[in-house]
């Protein structure tokens, strides 16, 4: 038995439990330089401690990251850097699945800012350093967890980064950084570095910055609140929801209802350089991971309004912080063409849902340059440097009434095993009774124990809880998730409805290679500014 507990950090993130015979005593954490101005919460630790943590929650301004949902989401799409909140992946479920499966681990869900506050664009921004101001309170958050998660009975050498759309966006960034020691795996859903298209902090989305501004009173021609200051110090000391309105008002406006106006940016600190030109010189972090799309992934970031009125050239436009080529886009539209059996969602025929066909072709190029595509990149790159400890995955949701090893309890086996060992097939390499080689592994006999897969009927007649019986007569067949190792494979595992199968990862294959190379990459906005 470990002597802590693992740690799955949500942006969010999981950590390994041990008894520890004498805990670390942390009787007071302040978060704030002056913490009389913010309200304090009291908890006690393991040990008994009272733990005072004090700090300003702002709620529906946390991004959605980390842990699995207890059930998928119809919308696969997140907090977008704009709204959210972590007590949404406090999963009651998966921490109560690792206690009965003997794999405890502490869940830690962060808060950090958002929108305009955490993640602005402008040269005000770029020339007072507060761009990626997210990812630093993430940062600050995952150092808290390395000093501290010690006290709470967890391992801070075992730590698992976890992050869903905007959250798996901030996680692959912060894995640019070869040198992080923060976390030892990551888990990514739904989004990598490029996923919100970047460029750089000082020349990107200066627009929106200015928009908001103006509607605060902190600009020309509306100077309300500006009196003698500057821009950036009226905005400063202006109230809050002051701030948020005017930022809630630019981000209603038609131009700035579809983009990323606040997302990370190239920095010049915490993202260095364009993260596509880093992949492709193999700048980062070596960290075992796991990353996956649902199927339909522009489907939840549309909007239904879209029609033929509108031409998709300017609806893709306006996700762009800086102009394409407009030969770019017509690359794009000869490979995906107005076809709607074509379209997102997958699988659907000619039905349109009521809408415009136009909406599952736009939802289809959405889909796959924002999300397939750069997952795939990423992926790719990491094996092209000669780091394999990589898996990836499809989710096509789950059927009531399916077998619940095939939808969420599966899918919590693979990502505590993950958490634990690294791998999300568990501790393979000392099972005597599974043969690597073929793709279904069924867990039935002896007495080697894998808590993950050999369960008892609980009280509700469901598969759940470890297995106490040595015989295994409740053995259940689990799918061994082999590596994603390109170009020798694409392997992906799919979790479809009624069944966990491998696959290759080449889906669409030629129509993404258009989304492909540096200057389709440049216009694009994966590597602005970078020629």
């Amino acid at each position: 038995m470990v002597a802590l507990r693992i740690a799955l950090l949500a942006v969010t993130a999981l950590a390994a439990q041990v008894e520890l015979e004498k805990r670390i005593s942390v009787p007071s954490v302040d978060l704030t330089s002056n913490s009389t101005r913010v309200p304090k919460a009291i908890i006690t630790s393991k040990n008994g401690a009272n733990v005072t943590i004090s700090g300003l929650a702002l709620p529906g301004y946390d991004a959605y990251l980390g842990i699995p949902f207890a059930e998928p989401p119809d919308r696969s799409y997140g907090g977008g850097f704009i709204a959210g909140a972590a007590s949404t992946y406090i999963s009651g479920p998966m921490i109560q699945y690792g206690v009965d499966t003997k794999r405890p681990f502490i869940l830690v869900a962060m808060n950090y800012r958002l929108g305009i506050l955490g993640w602005g664009y402008g040269k005000d921004v770029a020339q007072n350093k507060a761009g990626n101001l997210g990812i630093r309170d993430q940062i600050l958050a995952l150092e808290f967890v390395r000093d501290h998660i010690s006290a709470f009975g967890g391992d801070p050498a075992k730590v698992t980064l976890f992050g869903q759309s905007a959250g798996a966006i901030s996680t692959s960034i912060i894995m640019l950084n070869q040198t992080q020691n923060l976390f030892r795996g990551a888990i990514m859903q739904s989004g990598a570095q490029s996923t919100a298209p970047i460029t750089n902090t000082s020349t990107g989305w200066n627009a929106p910055y200015n928009n908001t501004a103006q509607n605060a009173g902190c600009m020309a021609p509306n100077t309300t609140n500006l009196g003698n200051l500057t821009t950036w110090q009226c905005l400063k000391r202006i109230p809050a929801d002051t701030l948020m309105a005017a930022a809630a008002k630019t981000k209603a406006s038609l131009q700035y209802s579809l983009p990323y106006i606040w997302a990370p940016s190239v920095d010049g600190d915490i993202v260095p350089e364009s993260p596509w030109k880093m992949l492709q010189e193999g700048r980062f972090s070596r960290v075992p991971f796991i990353t996956g799309n649902v199927r339909d992934e522009g489907t939840g970031t549309l909007p239904t309004w879209l029609n033929s009125s509108i031409p998709l050239s300017f609806a893709f436009g306006l996700l762009q912080p800086q102009v394409s080529n407009p030969s770019s886009f017509l690359k794009v539209l000869a490979a995906y063409p107005n076809v709607t059996a074509l379209g997102s969602p997958y699988g659907t025929g000619n039905e349109t849902f009521g809408l415009d066909p136009i909406f599952k072709q736009a939802a289809s190029i959405v889909g796959d340059e924002a999300f397939q595509s750069r997952r795939r990149y990423f992926i790719r790159q990491a094996n092209k440097f000669n780091f394999t400890r990589t898996w990836s995955y499809e989710f096509r949701g789950e059927t009531p009434g399916a077998p619940p090893y095939t939808g969420r309890r599966g899918m919590m086996n693979y990502w505590i095993n993950f958490a634990y060992y690294l791998d999300p097939n568990g501790n393979m390499t000392h099972n005597p009774h599974v043969n690597t080689t073929n793709t279904t592994v069924t867990y039935a006999k002896g007495n080697w124990k894998n808590p993950a897969v050999r369960q008892k009927k609980g009280q509700d007649g469901k598969k759940d809880g470890a297995q106490k019986d040595k015989g295994g007569k409740h053995a259940l067949e689990r799918t061994v998730w082999r590596p994603h190792a390109f170009p020798e494979n694409k392997n992906a595992m799919l979790f479809a409805p009624g069944n966990l199968t491998m696959i290759q990862d080449d889906y669409r294959e030629q129509q993404m290679q258009v989304f492909d190379g540096p200057e389709m990459a440049k216009d694009l906005n994966y590597r602005r500014g970078i020629l």
